[in-house]
């Protein structure tokens, strides 16, 4: 019998990864999108020119836009730190080389903007002396920042050198247009830059956006919904593929405890033909089978469950942040008494030459 629950075990733990994908990931996708608040920008707009941010603007708010958000954004290139050539320091951080080899996204901004918060030194101040920076926390980890260190940057055809007054947390899922490092604009507001723009637009505007999209040919537009729903689909085609391994996992295990059944039939046998020489009736050997290998499902099911919404919770809160995510138990309970039943009938079917047969003939075949 031990050996049929380490099977029944084993069986479980081979279903947590399948029920994490087929059901944990999709209802992970929607409970983040249903945190997302009705008004999150769902719209990108790239590579506006300076001269049509006010008709822009303008034409948006005839589509009914709102949450509008721009920021410029300037191309440049991290080139030294406190002096250094990037090129001759070592980071632990594997990211920073990556980093340090690409082009760089920047912005600057003269109020703090939404969805971001100082947590290290201050904010600009109007006229600083010297070019300052306000730089993410990803960045600061990476690069192994502190407040006072100097980054030195080539933006076209010159060179910005601007100081760390302060480190920021963004709120990155708020869907604005955000920027790991953000300029004082005294500073950088000279630099080649185009804008980049984030607004909310309620669905169903597809002809609208279309027009918009003819009226300025040199934009891209970014439809953050479409994409959302594209991701959505092929998670539920990933899902419907593994339903199919699952079953397979399924008839794979099933087959295991037939093998299991067949190994211990002997020893069946002769306990039944005891039992029934004791006086106990078939319908009695039945129900005890019938409940031995239900418990059994349920090991491997609730071991399943167990699994499935422990990762679905972790994955949820600590990884991909979604507050108030909470596992669908329904369907993991659903999926645990599915394999309790399987098992149990399983079971009923390789034990039922034991409970018919008389116990005479057991014991002669024992």
């Amino acid at each position: 019998r031990g050996l049929s629950v380490i099977q029944a075990t084993a069986l479980g733990m081979g279903l947590t990864a399948l029920l994490v994908l087929a059901i944990i990931a999709p209802s992970m996708l929607d409970g983040w999108r249903s945190e997302l608040p009705s008004n999150t920008p769902n719209w990108f707009v790239l590579n506006l020119q300076t001269n049509q941010r006010d008709d822009f603007s303008k034409a948006l708010a005839r589509l009914g836009a709102d949450q509008l958000n721009m920021l410029p954004l300037a191309v440049g290139k991290l080139v030294a730190i406190d002096g250094h050539p990037i090129d001759g320091l070592h980071f632990n951080d594997p990211r920073a080389k990556d980093w340090s080899d690409r082009q760089l996204r920047l912005s600057w901004a003269g109020t703090l903007p939404p969805a971001n918060r100082v947590i290290a030194g201050h904010w600009f101040t109007p006229r600083p002396a010297q070019a300052e920076v306000s730089v993410d926390t990803m960045w600061r980890d990476m690069f192994a920042l502190k407040l006072g260190d100097t980054l030195s940057f080539d933006v076209g055809e010159g060179r910005l050198d601007a100081r760390v007054t302060s480190f920021r947390q963004v709120d990155w899922s708020s869907f604005r247009v955000n920027f790991f490092l953000l300029l004082d604009p005294a500073h950088a507001s000279a630099l080649p830059h185009t804008w980049l723009a984030s607004f909310h637009l309620p669905r169903g505007h597809a002809t609208q956006v279309a027009t918009l999209s003819r009226a300025y040919p040199n934009l891209s537009l970014v439809d953050v919904d479409d994409l959302l729903d594209r991701i959505h689909q092929i998670v539920d085609r990933v899902s419907g593929a593994v339903r199919w391994v699952l079953a397979f996992s399924l008839l794979a295990g099933a087959l295991v405890l037939a093998a299991a059944l067949s190994a211990s039939a002997a020893e069946r046998r002769h306990e039944a033909a005891l039992l029934r020489t004791l006086g106990a009736r078939r319908g009695q050997l039945r129900i005890a089978a019938a409940c031995e290998f239900a418990l059994l499902g349920l090991i491997a099911g609730l071991t399943a469950t167990a699994g499935a919404a422990g990762a679905g919770w972790w994955l949820g809160r600590q990884v991909f942040h979604i507050e108030h995510y909470v596992p669908p138990l329904g369907p993991l309970a659903l999926s645990a008494l599915i394999a309790a039943g399987v098992v149990m009938l399983l079971g009923l079917a390789g034990t039922r030459k034991v409970t018919h047969t008389s116990p005479m003939r057991l014991l002669r075949e024992g």
